[in-house]
């Protein structure tokens, strides 16, 4: 596809997702309320009352269609099996819990589609602790694996009001356009498509929402960006040294993208191993919690996380194509863990420190976690 011609697809694969989107979710709102399938608040999550969830089958919906009408069914109809079983993995937890062992099984189900049956893997580690190309045996479970993490990260940030959405917009925004312009045209109008799914869901979904995205959109979301970020990294590696959109780190410039996720998780994971508990257990050290506790509302919260996930996407917009890999990394790494560091220092200052304590690690008082 050429360029020129590239160009009116994205655009109208974007358009086209954000009037899906917006117009269902009206209809989605009234038939949840309908049937009662409602979110209920309090204890450890922020809302009050009860509020429909799954929204993200108008991101869904919204982007199914775009995909199907702008981007060659061949070119896309196994990946949107993978994508379906994904979504209906969500809905179906949303609807009623699934177990963990099921949900497992869908993800390696459609990771695997996407690494076997649409060329998305990693055939190399890109120079990280200089090892290059490995073998497609040891690649495969490789990339199942860090679409399996990726994925679930970023699940576990949509805590706030308009959070996830704004920060998967901005990440798939800098593949959507990367690809672009190195020639993926159809990757693109896949990623526009999604923008303009999320764009849509977001009108409601800002503070004072009037529905949440759930695991319907969060899983989904989560899984795209991590096929995209997978596709980035291989795809840049192989370009040719001359090309000028080519990244000198694929692996650091993709983690920097992403990093808002990633290093939440890994943070909360880390704590609740500190404190003995499982990292799969519910609290209320999340990042979004602890800027919240300095007395932000959900609004500037998500501005505030949005505003750091922007400076780590200059960072490898304009740093990416100088350093090599393993540097790249250690920045972004040591960047992260300042960020954390700061915030808990403001954290110790603001309150005395068995306060912070308490609230920090017992029973918090408003907050809709993961």
């Amino acid at each position: 596809m050429a360029l020129q011609s590239s160009e009116v697809f994205i655009g109208l694969a974007f358009v086209t997702a954000i009037l899906v989107s917006f117009f269902l979710i009206p209809v989605i709102i009234r038939l949840i309320k309908k049937k009662n399938i409602l979110d209920t608040g309090g204890k450890r999550k922020i809302h009050k009352g009860k509020k429909p969830t799954m929204g993200g089958i108008a991101i869904f919906s919204g982007f199914i269609f775009a995909v199907i009408l702008w981007v060659p069914l061949g070119y896309v109809k196994f990946m949107l099996g993978a994508f379906s079983i994904i979504f209906i993995t969500g809905l179906r937890d949303d609807l009623i819990p699934v177990r963990p062992v099921v949900k497992l099984i869908s993800q390696l189900v459609a990771a695997g589609i996407m690494v076997g049956l649409c060329g998305v893997e990693l055939t190399s580690l890109y120079g990280f602790l200089g090892i290059g190309s490995i073998p497609a045996w040891l690649g495969y479970p490789i990339t199942i694996f860090t679409i399996i993490v990726i994925s679930n990260a970023y699940n576990l940030i949509d805590g706030l009001d308009g959070l996830a959405g704004t920060i998967g917009i901005l990440a798939l925004s800098f593949f959507g356009v990367y690809f672009y312009l190195v020639g993926e045209a159809y990757w693109a109008i896949i990623l526009a498509a999604l923008v303009g799914g999320i764009i849509g869901f977001l009108f409601f979904n800002w503070e004072p929402s009037k529905i949440f995205m759930g695991d319907t959109g969060s899983l989904f979301i989560g899984f795209v960006l991590a096929s995209a970020a997978i596709h980035f990294i291989d795809t840049n590696y192989y370009l040719s040294t001359n090309n000028t959109y080519r990244f000198t780190s694929s692996i650091g410039t993709a983690v920097a993208v992403i990093i808002m996720p990633l290093f939440d998780t890994l943070r909360v994971f880390i704590s609740r191993a500190i404190r003995k508990q499982s990292p799969f257990s519910p609290d209320k050290t999340h990042i979004h919690h602890l800027i919240m506790r300095m007395g932000f509302n959900h609004a500037r919260t998500v501005l505030i996380m949005l505003g750091i996930a922007s400076i780590f996407q200059l960072v490898a917009i304009f740093i990416g194509y100088r350093l090599e890999e393993n540097l790249m990394i250690l920045l972004v790494v040591s960047m992260a863990m300042g960020c954390s560091l700061v915030l808990d220092y403001l954290i110790a200052r603001r309150f005395p420190k068995k306060e912070a304590a308490r609230k920090q690690f017992g029973r918090p008082n408003q907050a809709r976690s993961n």
